[in-house]
Protein backbone atom coordinates (compact mmCIF):
# COMPACT_ATOMS: atom_id res chain seq x y z
CA UNK A 1 0.00 0.00 0.00
CA UNK A 2 1.15 3.50 -0.75
CA UNK A 3 0.40 6.51 1.42
CA UNK A 4 -0.37 9.53 -0.77
CA UNK A 5 -0.49 11.79 2.23
CA UNK A 6 -0.85 11.20 5.93
CA UNK A 7 -4.46 10.07 5.52
CA UNK A 8 -4.97 8.39 2.12
CA UNK A 9 -3.90 4.84 1.31
CA UNK A 10 -4.01 3.32 -2.16
CA UNK A 11 -3.94 -0.49 -2.34
CA UNK A 12 -1.19 -2.09 -4.39
CA UNK A 13 -1.60 -5.27 -6.40
CA UNK A 14 1.06 -7.08 -4.36
CA UNK A 15 -1.08 -6.62 -1.22
CA UNK A 16 -4.32 -7.94 -2.78
CA UNK A 17 -4.18 -11.45 -1.28
CA UNK A 18 -3.30 -10.24 2.21
CA UNK A 19 -6.04 -7.59 2.10
CA UNK A 20 -8.61 -10.12 0.90
CA UNK A 21 -7.68 -12.55 3.68
CA UNK A 22 -7.82 -9.79 6.29
CA UNK A 23 -11.18 -8.54 4.96
CA UNK A 24 -12.61 -12.08 5.13
CA UNK A 25 -11.34 -12.45 8.70
CA UNK A 26 -12.71 -9.09 9.83
CA UNK A 27 -16.11 -9.80 8.25
CA UNK A 28 -16.93 -12.16 11.12
CA UNK A 29 -15.25 -10.23 13.94
CA UNK A 30 -17.37 -8.28 16.40
CA UNK A 31 -14.74 -7.76 19.10
CA UNK A 32 -10.97 -7.64 18.92
CA UNK A 33 -7.89 -6.73 20.87
CA UNK A 34 -4.31 -5.81 20.14
CA UNK A 35 -1.58 -7.95 21.66
CA UNK A 36 1.89 -6.41 21.79
CA UNK A 37 5.22 -8.24 22.06
CA UNK A 38 5.38 -8.06 25.85
CA UNK A 39 1.98 -9.74 26.05
CA UNK A 40 0.05 -6.65 27.02
CA UNK A 41 -3.49 -6.58 25.59
CA UNK A 42 -5.67 -3.64 24.65
CA UNK A 43 -9.31 -4.09 23.58
CA UNK A 44 -10.43 -2.44 20.32
CA UNK A 45 -13.84 -0.76 20.69
CA UNK A 46 -16.61 -2.11 18.43
CA UNK A 47 -16.94 1.10 16.42
CA UNK A 48 -13.24 1.00 15.63
CA UNK A 49 -13.52 -2.66 14.57
CA UNK A 50 -16.31 -1.61 12.15
CA UNK A 51 -14.17 1.24 10.81
CA UNK A 52 -11.25 -1.12 10.28
CA UNK A 53 -13.54 -3.69 8.62
CA UNK A 54 -14.87 -1.06 6.20
CA UNK A 55 -11.40 0.31 5.42
CA UNK A 56 -9.88 -3.12 4.75
CA UNK A 57 -12.88 -4.24 2.69
CA UNK A 58 -12.55 -1.18 0.47
CA UNK A 59 -8.80 -1.62 0.12
CA UNK A 60 -9.30 -5.30 -0.77
CA UNK A 61 -11.73 -4.16 -3.50
CA UNK A 62 -9.02 -1.92 -4.95
CA UNK A 63 -10.40 1.39 -3.69
CA UNK A 64 -8.28 4.01 -1.95
CA UNK A 65 -9.24 4.88 1.62
CA UNK A 66 -8.95 8.30 3.23
CA UNK A 67 -9.31 8.79 6.96
CA UNK A 68 -10.17 12.31 8.00
CA UNK A 69 -10.95 13.84 11.33
CA UNK A 70 -13.91 16.08 12.01
CA UNK A 71 -14.41 18.57 14.76
CA UNK A 72 -17.25 17.70 17.08
CA UNK A 73 -18.62 21.22 16.60
CA UNK A 74 -19.25 22.28 13.01
CA UNK A 75 -19.86 25.55 11.24
CA UNK A 76 -23.08 25.78 9.27
CA UNK A 77 -21.08 25.41 6.04
CA UNK A 78 -19.33 22.26 7.26
CA UNK A 79 -22.66 20.79 8.41
CA UNK A 80 -24.25 21.64 5.06
CA UNK A 81 -21.36 19.97 3.22
CA UNK A 82 -21.75 16.84 5.33
CA UNK A 83 -25.46 16.65 4.49
CA UNK A 84 -24.91 17.53 0.84
CA UNK A 85 -27.14 20.60 0.97
CA UNK A 86 -26.57 24.32 0.59
CA UNK A 87 -25.84 26.45 3.64
CA UNK A 88 -29.17 28.33 3.27
CA UNK A 89 -30.99 24.97 3.26
CA UNK A 90 -29.16 23.95 6.42
CA UNK A 91 -30.06 27.27 8.06
CA UNK A 92 -33.73 26.59 7.24
CA UNK A 93 -33.42 23.18 8.93
CA UNK A 94 -31.96 24.88 11.98
CA UNK A 95 -34.70 27.53 12.01
CA UNK A 96 -37.31 24.74 11.80
CA UNK A 97 -35.65 23.11 14.85
CA UNK A 98 -34.98 19.91 12.90
CA UNK A 99 -31.32 20.04 13.96
CA UNK A 100 -30.27 21.55 17.30
CA UNK A 101 -27.67 24.32 17.29
CA UNK A 102 -26.02 26.88 19.51
CA UNK A 103 -25.19 30.47 18.75
CA UNK A 104 -22.51 31.50 21.22
CA UNK A 105 -21.87 34.77 19.39
CA UNK A 106 -22.88 35.77 15.89
CA UNK A 107 -22.37 32.42 14.16
CA UNK A 108 -24.37 29.25 14.66
CA UNK A 109 -22.59 26.03 15.61
CA UNK A 110 -23.90 22.51 15.15
CA UNK A 111 -22.77 19.34 16.89
CA UNK A 112 -21.49 16.65 14.54
CA UNK A 113 -23.53 14.04 16.44
CA UNK A 114 -26.73 16.03 15.79
CA UNK A 115 -25.98 16.32 12.06
CA UNK A 116 -25.25 12.59 11.82
CA UNK A 117 -28.43 11.77 13.76
CA UNK A 118 -30.47 13.96 11.40
CA UNK A 119 -28.88 12.28 8.37
CA UNK A 120 -29.63 8.80 9.76
CA UNK A 121 -33.24 9.78 10.48
CA UNK A 122 -33.62 11.20 6.97
CA UNK A 123 -32.20 8.05 5.37
CA UNK A 124 -34.55 5.89 7.43
CA UNK A 125 -37.54 7.97 6.29
CA UNK A 126 -36.39 7.74 2.67
CA UNK A 127 -36.04 3.96 2.95
CA UNK A 128 -39.56 3.64 4.36
CA UNK A 129 -40.97 5.84 1.59
CA UNK A 130 -39.23 3.77 -1.09
CA UNK A 131 -40.54 0.56 0.46
CA UNK A 132 -44.08 1.96 0.54
CA UNK A 133 -43.80 2.89 -3.14
CA UNK A 134 -42.53 -0.60 -4.01
CA UNK A 135 -45.36 -2.21 -1.99
CA UNK A 136 -47.98 -0.04 -3.71
CA UNK A 137 -46.52 -0.82 -7.12
CA UNK A 138 -46.65 -4.54 -6.36
CA UNK A 139 -50.28 -4.27 -5.17
CA UNK A 140 -51.15 -2.44 -8.39
CA UNK A 141 -49.58 -5.27 -10.40
CA UNK A 142 -46.72 -3.19 -11.74
CA UNK A 143 -43.59 -5.13 -12.54
CA UNK A 144 -39.95 -4.17 -12.78
CA UNK A 145 -39.64 -2.94 -9.21
CA UNK A 146 -37.17 -4.38 -6.77
CA UNK A 147 -38.04 -4.70 -3.11
CA UNK A 148 -35.89 -2.60 -0.80
CA UNK A 149 -36.11 -4.94 2.17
Amino acid sequence: MTALDSRTVVPEERDADALTMLADTLASVSAAEIVVRDGARAPIPGDLVELLRDAVSNLASGRAVTLTTRDSVLTTQAAANLLGVSRPTLVRLLDQHLIPYTQPQTHRRVLLADVLAYRAKLREQQGRALQEMADEAQQDGLTGFVETR
